[in-house]
C-alpha cells in the first residue's frame, strides 16, 4: 500500500488555537485571497496564531508581522498542521576528511 501512514487533516483556520502554527493550504475565495495578500498571508505560508478572541485571530505572518483576521473570514481558509521539520543535511564529505586527517 502506498501513501502516507496518516492522512493529512485539513481544517479551518478559524479552529486554530493560540500558540499553534499551521500551514495555509487553500484560501477559498478570490476576495479573501486579496485580503490575505494585503495582510501578508498566502497559500503555502506557515503562520502562527498569537492570540484568539471569539471574533478574531491574531496571526504572525512569515515576515514576522502580527495581523488581525476576523474568524468569519478565517472559516474559509483551509489549513493543516505543519509536517515534520527535516534535519539539516549532514556533510559526510567533511566528516570523513576530518576522520582521515585525525588518523
Amino acid at each position: 500500500m502506498s501513501g502516507p501512514s496518516s492522512p493529512v487533516r485539513i481544517r479551518s483556520l478559524a479552529a486554530t488555537a493560540s500558540g499553534e502554527a499551521v500551514e495555509i493550504k487553500r484560501i477559498l475565495f478570490e476576495a479573501l485571497r486579496e485580503l490575505c495578500a494585503d495582510l501578508g498571508v498566502r497559500e503555502g505560508d506557515l503562520v502562527r496564531c498569537r492570540a484568539e478572541t471569539p471574533s478574531q485571530l491574531l496571526l504572525e505572518t512569515p515576515a514576522g508581522r502580527t495581523v488581525a483576521l476576523a474568524r468569519d473570514w478565517a472559516r474559509f481558509i483551509q489549513v493543516v498542521s505543519p509536517g515534520p521539520v527535516a534535519a539539516p543535511p549532514r556533510r559526510l564529505g567533511i566528516e570523513r576528511e576530518a576522520a582521515v586527517a585525525r588518523s
